[in-house]
């Protein structure tokens, strides 16, 4: 797989993508699952770790696919839509687009992210039988995590705060996710 996408555009963005996320971060969140699991196991108090750990990881694959799927929304061309490897994680790269659809861009990572690690901070904490007060603070860690994305030094709030002040870049792509 070459590290901007698997084959066509047409095969990149479909059910396929949320695995393909996953898989470019697994080296990070496999570990991170197992290690919550582990402990979890072994000290009972520590057993909402295991929600948090799915739910970052999980979230975290989102975040980005939220990007890609506004900045398809917003009229971005398939074929320049880019799901790579960035630093730690993923990054979503997408043609330069006006102000508005770029501020736009930027919150819809964010906003996916957290949507879908509350999701599953409940799911899993259900699964486990954990009482919904033990979820309370593995679910505010999760929502955090994407909220900082938006502070104005952070990747996501460069982009939501500095949307107007820009000028295009030279290779015509911007990169966008969590720090």
């Amino acid at each position: 797989m070459s590290p901007a996408g698997a084959g066509s555009s047409a095969r990149w963005w479909g059910p396929g993508l949320l695995g393909r996320a996953l898989w470019l971060t697994s080296w990070w969140g496999g570990p991170l699952v197992v290690t919550a699991v582990l402990v979890g196991g072994v000290f009972a108090q520590a057993k909402p770790l295991v929600p948090l750990a799915v739910a970052v990881w999980l979230s975290y694959a989102v975040h980005e696919l939220g990007h890609a799927a506004a900045a398809l929304a917003r009229g971005a061309d398939r074929s320049r839509v880019r799901l790579v490897r960035h630093g730690a994680g993923l990054a979503v790269l997408a043609p330069e687009s006006s102000a508005a659809d770029t501020r736009i861009i930027a919150l819809a990572g964010p906003v996916a992210g957290a949507a879908s690690g509350l999701a599953v901070v409940g799911v899993v904490g259900a699964a486990m039988a954990l009482p919904w007060l033990a979820l309370a603070l593995p679910a505010a860690v999760t929502v955090l995590h994407h909220a900082v994305n938006l502070l104005p030094f952070a990747p996501d709030g460069r982009h939501v705060f500095g949307a107007g002040r820009r000028a295009p870049s030279a290779q015509g792509a911007r990169a966008g996710g969590p720090a």
